[in-house]
């Protein structure tokens, strides 16, 4: 079985070389789709490249963030030119883990004619953490309690994809069919789980706020609650021009939390 991560970045040179490294233990090959990152991601990623890692690396000349999208195209092209016969959409701050075995183990076993969730577990940063080593997930090992993730992450093997008419949804959290009455049922994989760093230095912080919220603007016109803990945080740079750590580990114990009063909140206090 070719099992194939795809994957949308922008500006994650702190992470893109632990994740490519971790998740090709379990991935057959990764297509990563750069939209016009301005850091050294591309070129970290050309250097394992060289390495003759399977890394294929894709420009996009389109600035504009429109994931789901971007990563439907991905999901088309990873089994019509790629011959993936399961994908899984991952962000570059995401690594697939298991307490039982190597996920590709359970990912071989899975149905092919049936989709897939896996669960967050998401990782928060704190002052003491040692900012000198460089693999990403030996770095944060404090864990937000679980009862807050509530998002999962889908895996799609091809038979869905050549029998159903689907896009990926924003967030690649589940799968959309254009025909309601032919949708699936997502079954939840509870052996696995996705270990997810979204946010891990102060410097990657503010970068990814003052870069995505602007391009997330166009999307919050249209739900005024989607993408408000981004918002959050922009005003905050904005004001202060900087942020302290512990903006940094509170903002990420609140990170995409469901419960939209606690975001509200957020950096209330001063």
């Amino acid at each position: 079985m070719k099992i194939v991560s795809i994957t949308m970045i922008k500006n994650e040179s702190d992470i893109i070389e632990s994740f490519i490294r971790y998740n090709l233990n379990i991935f057959n090959e990764m297509i990563i789709l750069d939209n016009g990152s301005t850091d050294d991601s591309s070129n970290i990623i050309l250097k394992l490249q060289n390495e003759k890692l399977p890394v294929v690396l894709i420009k996009d000349d389109d600035a504009y963030y429109n994931q789901n999208d971007k990563l439907t195209y991905l999901l088309n092209r990873a089994i019509d030119e790629f011959d993936a016969d399961m994908v899984c959409p991952l962000d570059a701050d995401e690594f697939i883990s298991s307490d039982i075995t190597n996920p590709r183990e359970i990912l071989e076993n899975l149905d092919e004619n049936s989709y897939y969730q896996i669960r967050w577990q998401t990782y928060v940063p704190t002052a003491n953490d040692d900012f000198d080593i460089k693999f990403i997930p030996s770095r944060l090992n404090h864990v937000r309690d679980e009862q807050f993730d509530i998002h999962y992450k889908i895996v799609i093997p091809k038979n869905v994809v050549n029998n159903f008419d689907v896009s990926i949804d924003m967030g690649s959290h589940n799968l959309i069919f254009k025909n309601p009455e032919e949708k699936l049922t997502p079954i939840r994989i509870n052996d696995l789980r996705i270990a997810h760093f979204p946010l891990r230095s102060l410097e990657q912080c503010m970068s990814k706020i003052l870069v995505g919220w602007p391009n997330l603007i166009e999307k919050n016109k249209q739900n005024n609650v989607w993408g408000h803990h981004w918002k959050s945080l922009f005003e905050k740079i904005k004001q202060k021009r900087t942020i302290s750590y512990e903006d940094l580990e509170y903002f990420s114990k609140n990170y995409s939390l469901r419960n939209i009063v606690m975001t509200l909140k957020l950096f209330q206090k001063q």
